[in-house]
């Protein structure tokens, strides 16, 4: 990261071409999902699929709401544990680094690699656009490793284009 830091003026990092700053059609989709059952992405275009069940989860430290073990859902939802906004946008963040990934062994593209990155998470979708300015200090890391993600594309002309799954 500290390279990018040192990067001239006119790399993608500190400045993007005309062409990749309004909206268009993208190259490669991915879709993401979350429940407190676990998370987990796909994507038609890099024929990758993944999951991250609650049990793992829990072994790897997140504090999860106790559930009803039939409908996933929370037993009493002002109980303690995670709310589902940050299990969303970890399943983003985790979509967002497989793209960058799998962009960066594919050949360069002259016009840019343009990647749609699909929620149905309102919330995480907009800590994708506006990562550094949460005030919550529980998504505030998360936040800064989106923000860090987000760089990286530039260096590969892929802008990142947040879309929403209604309903």
């Amino acid at each position: 990261i500290a390279e990018l830091l040192l990067a001239p003026e006119f790399s993608p990092v500190w400045s993007q071409y005309i062409g990749l700053l309004i909206p268009r059609d993208a190259t490669h989709r991915i879709y993401s999902g979350a429940s407190y059952a676990g998370i987990g992405g796909w994507s038609p275009d890099f024929a990758i699929q993944w999951r991250v069940m609650r049990v793992n989860l829990i072994a790897l430290g997140f504090n999860m709401k106790i559930i009803d073990q039939f409908a996933a859902e929370p037993l009493d939802a002002s109980s303690e544990g995670l709310h589902i906004n940050p299990l969303e946008f970890l399943g983003c963040i985790i979509n967002l680094w497989l793209s960058i990934h799998i962009i960066q062994s594919m050949p360069a593209c002259p016009t840019g690699y343009i990647l749609d990155l699909w929620s149905d998470n309102t919330s995480a979708l907009s800590w994708m656009r506006l990562t550094a300015a949460t005030c919550d200090p529980r998504i505030q890391p998360l936040a800064r490793l989106a923000s860090t993600f987000l760089v990286l594309p530039r260096q590969h002309l892929t802008p990142l284009q947040p879309r929403h799954i209604p309903g």
